[in-house]
């Protein structure tokens, strides 16, 4: 049996990250080419110079405390841990203009006297880092043009400078894949969070559903038809999506062609505010994934149930527990829509030829291992290699024999900290 080290719970943690004995800890502003300003920490070894410099970033989240970033610098590296301009925003998360953001950051640790640097990402962090370094990598002609993107970002004239070496701990295919298999096929009426249509609704016990959870069988018949129609609920959003793009381009269109004379105030006023009106999708049950019950489905070492191996994923579907609730249409359509964003990984993998590695926590209920495998088919890199942590969730938490959830381990970060040894001289 292998003995494994593990770390203190969530809180502490975040004090092993202020041992000033350790490492020094600068707070840092970043500015992207667009003008979007961002922040981080910035990690050094205490009295030690090091030439190389990890990246850690995620599209929504703040990573200034990732479980990361302790072991990295002790083995000797810098890490600038951040957030970027979108931090818990997903209303309004770009990935096209966190690229910028990236940039930044890849910049700060350069002038830092990082002569090479690695991106790490971390859960979501993984497909924005695969995405960053696939257009840096892209001659300028061959990145996402302004017709593949609803951001006003031009990425064919970005200074993008590319990293080193790519590391993905606990990496999923990007946000909308991950959404993909997550949405509620059931929804019936995207206006009523408690419509339904029964025959793809995986909550509904003629259809295998039973507790405990880990007791539901689905048919084979019964998932694809699941899946067929949770693909037709994202192509709906999306046409949702471009729809109130559309409206929202002609009422500024309008409002740009408004005479200076010869109009009612009551009507330039309509014309004004219609323009300047936002519109918002409201995307109801995001926890609907068969294989979150049905463990017979790609099987793996993940415990049946909702998120955080809660025993009623069906409540935890309507009490709106998943992703992806309130977003602008821009941001669905960048972010969340499996179907339209540019932030698929295994799109952007082979695009990705540095080093490379994929650390795989096999109990991750929103990575499977077909997924990781995935990941290493589409890799471009000579250079790579995948570490597979047994019995442990999304978030490196020990997934113990009764199915609950210990402390978190420290098997992945220490896979990451020894592939970079063997790189990287500190």
């Amino acid at each position: 049996m292998t003995t494994r080290t593990k770390l203190p719970p969530t809180a502490a943690n975040t004090a092993v990250l202020s041992d000033s004995s350790r490492f020094t800890v600068e707070p840092v502003d970043l500015r992207a080419a667009d003008g979007a300003f961002s922040s981080g920490l910035l990690y050094k070894p205490a009295g030690k110079t090091t030439r190389v410099g990890a990246h850690l970033m995620h599209p929504r989240t703040d990573q200034t405390r990732n479980y990361n970033i302790g072991p990295l610098v002790d083995a000797g590296f810098t890490v600038l841990a951040r957030s970027g301009r979108s931090v818990n925003n997903d209303a309004e998360t770009l990935h096209e203009e966190l690229l910028l953001d990236v940039a930044a950051g890849v910049r700060l640790l350069r002038d830092r006297g990082c002569d090479s640097v690695v991106l790490v990402g971390n859960s979501g962090g993984a497909p924005l880092a695969a995405m960053y370094q696939a257009q840096a990598e892209l001659p300028p002609e061959r990145r996402i043009s302004a017709e593949e993107s609803v951001a006003s970002v031009v990425l064919a004239t970005a200074d993008l400078p590319a990293a080193d070496a790519f590391i993905s701990v606990g990496g999923h295919l990007g946000q909308g894949q991950s959404l993909l298999r997550l949405l509620d096929a059931s929804v019936a009426d995207e206006h009523d969070p408690r419509s339904v249509d029964s025959t793809v609704d995986i909550y509904d016990p003629t259809n295998g559903f039973t507790l405990p959870v880990r007791e539901t069988r689905y048919q084979p018949e019964f998932v694809a038809a699941v899946r067929a129609a949770q693909l037709q609920r994202m192509r709906h959003l999306d046409r949702l999506a471009r729809a109130a793009l559309a409206r929202s381009n002609q009422s500024r269109a309008l409002a740009r062609q408004l005479p200076e004379s010869g109009i009612t105030d009551a009507a330039r006023f309509q014309v004004q505010r219609s323009a300047a009106t936002r519109e918002y999708l409201v995307i109801y049950r995001t926890v609907a994934d068969p294989a979150l019950l049905d463990l017979s489905l790609d099987p793996d070492d993940r415990v049946a149930g909702g998120f955080d191996s809660h025993p009623r994923p069906d409540i935890q579907n309507y009490a709106q527990a998943g992703f992806a609730h309130y977003l602008s249409p821009r941001a669905w359509l960048s972010t969340w829509s499996a179907t339209s964003t540019n932030a698929n990984m295994l799109d952007n993998l082979p695009s990705v030829t540095v080093p490379s590695l994929f650390v795989h926590y096999a109990g991750d209920i929103f990575v499977r291992l077909g997924d990781l495998r995935a990941m290493e088919a589409a890799s471009g890199a000579s250079d790579k290699k995948v570490v597979v942590v047994r019995n442990t969730d999304h978030y490196g938490r020990e997934i113990l024999t009764d199915g609950t959830l210990g402390a978190r381990v420290t098997d992945g970060t220490a896979a990451a900290r020894d592939w970079l040894l063997e790189r990287f001289t500190p």
